[in-house]
């Protein structure tokens, strides 16, 4: 029980974080937003990280 409820408080910190990237990213000011490689570079990640759970 111990190492499922570590392994969701992860998945979940992981989430958290995802969200608030996006958030940034979405939400950001016209000269914080993020480049068209840096943006497939976050999508690329996303994804990675998704696969791997």
């Amino acid at each position: 029980m111990s190492g499922k409820i570590h392994r969701d408080e992860t998945i979940i910190e992981q989430l958290t974080h995802e969200i608030a990237l996006l958030k940034r990213h979405r939400f950001a000011n016209r000269s914080e937003q993020i480049s068209p490689e840096q943006g497939s570079l976050l999508d690329d990640l996303l994804n990675t990280d998704f696969t791997e759970s």
